[in-house]
């Protein structure tokens, strides 16, 4: 496999990621060093989180992800309180 730059990798799993309607609108920053993807930002399910984290580590020529995204409840949708 020819080798990709980081910027490349990290420019290729960002657009994958957001092509994903299944993750919504939150925007992700995406980083790669050495070919190991660094996801960072919030979503707000665990399975957005996962979702960013399979899509990634799909891209060719990734080595590894670290997935540092944050699940994070909508603004007015928390139950605390609830009766």
């Amino acid at each position: 496999m020819p080798f990709i730059g980081d910027e490349i990798l990290a420019a290729q799993v960002k657009a994958a990621i957001s092509m994903c309607t299944s993750i919504g609108i939150e925007p992700i920053r995406v980083k790669a060093k050495d070919r190991v993807v660094i996801l960072a930002g919030s979503v707000q399910t665990l399975e957005q989180r996962e979702w960013a984290e399979r899509i990634a580590a799909g891209i060719p020529g990734v080595r590894g992800v670290i997935n540092s995204l944050l699940v994070r409840e909508p603004e007015g949708s928390s139950t605390l309180g609830a009766a």
